[in-house]
């Protein structure tokens, strides 16, 4: 998460995951909304949630001009490969599949759990790295404010595009080397696109002008028509009835907010206007996307750490002096000071 204020589709996406029998959601946090850790922290003193804090180096301005450019601004996609990758390292021996995917990115599986599905993929494909489910966009209605969100009425308001375009896969870790966006960053010759019969990924928004008309699987056209868009709602009454309950349980201390938008809207155009890439693009990140020293009306939480630096020959290195820390502001996420 880098400049992240997306706290309905967060909680959407940890509901569901769970619902569905993840053991366990890694969310790895640069900067977000002081709010939205503040929520991953009660999933995570739940047991449904890892926090893993995700600094970056903070370079000062003699190292960018002994370096010649500031290597932030050069991280392709807020360096999520990385992120990804440890995620896939850190849990290969404990976890027989890994789903890599965006907050907003949300499996159906068509079986019952999770685990029953990726089982059935793996008796037909035993050996794959990775399966991928191509994605459709949905939308879910949401509140702005928090003390008006409804986890139930926000799961039965879910509408579904047809259309697919690239996705995300569920890896095998034991084959698996290293992760990508899309799919596997190695060995991606053995990764299995997902045919129909199976479940179904959504890229889920909240906000009509965030839903791109999928042109065909790697292009996009301007907004799409969601009266095309039909109901999808695998979940049974009861049990949508049944996680309202819990869910009110576990946040019915936490302080009211409101949506914030500011971040979100910015990093969706501008990822807009780099879909096509050439060689005469820089890397896109969202610091080629938001000024560094930018005030908002955001409360924001950073994972910072301080580190020491070594010069070798014509290297930097950067070593780590201690742990992650979280740095609190109200002016908004300053995640560089360079």
């Amino acid at each position: 998460m880098v400049y992240e204020s997306r706290w309905q589709q967060i909680i959407f996406a940890t509901e569901i995951y769970r619902y569905f029998g993840t053991d366990l959601q890694i969310q790895y946090i640069n900067s977000a909304m002081k709010e939205i850790v503040d929520i991953l922290k009660i999933y995570e003193n739940k047991g449904w949630v890892k926090i893993e804090p995700f600094a970056f180096f903070d370079f000062d301005s003699e190292d960018v001009k002994h370096i010649g450019m500031n290597p932030n601004l050069e991280f392709h996609a807020r360096n999520l490969p990385l992120a990804f990758t440890d995620c896939l390292m850190k849990f290969r021996e404990s976890s027989e599949f890994i789903i890599i995917a965006d907050v907003d990115d949300i499996l159906f599986p068509k079986h019952e759990t999770f685990f029953d599905e990726f089982l059935h993929l793996r008796h037909k494909h035993p050996t794959a790295v990775g399966f991928m489910y191509h994605r459709s966009y949905a939308k879910i209605d949401v509140a702005k404010h928090f003390y008006q969100f409804s986890i139930s009425e926000t799961i039965q308001t879910l509408k579904v595009a047809e259309p697919v375009y690239f996705g995300k896969t569920v890896y095998q870790p034991k084959y698996a080397e290293t992760a990508w966006i899309h799919n596997p960053g190695l060995n991606n010759d053995s990764t299995i696109t997902v045919p129909k019969g199976f479940g179904r990924m959504f890229h889920v928004q909240v906000e009509d002008s965030k839903i791109r008309k999928v042109n065909d699987t790697y292009f996009f056209g301007e907004k799409e028509d969601l009266k095309t868009f039909k109901d999808f709602n695998p979940i049974p009454k009861n049990a949508i009835e049944k996680i309202m309950t819990e869910f009110i349980l576990s946040f019915k201390d936490l302080p009211n907010f409101q949506s914030n938008n500011f971040y979100t809207d910015i990093l969706f155009e501008c990822n807009k206007n780099h879909e096509i890439w050439n060689e005469n693009l820089s890397c896109l990140t969202p610091f080629q996307c938001i000024e560094p020293k930018t005030d908002v009306n955001l409360k924001c939480v950073t994972a910072k750490r301080n580190y020491s630096v070594k010069y070798l020959n014509d290297h930097v290195f950067y070593l780590p002096n201690n742990e992650h820390f979280w740095e609190s502001r109200n002016d908004g996420c300053q995640i560089l000071t360079n």
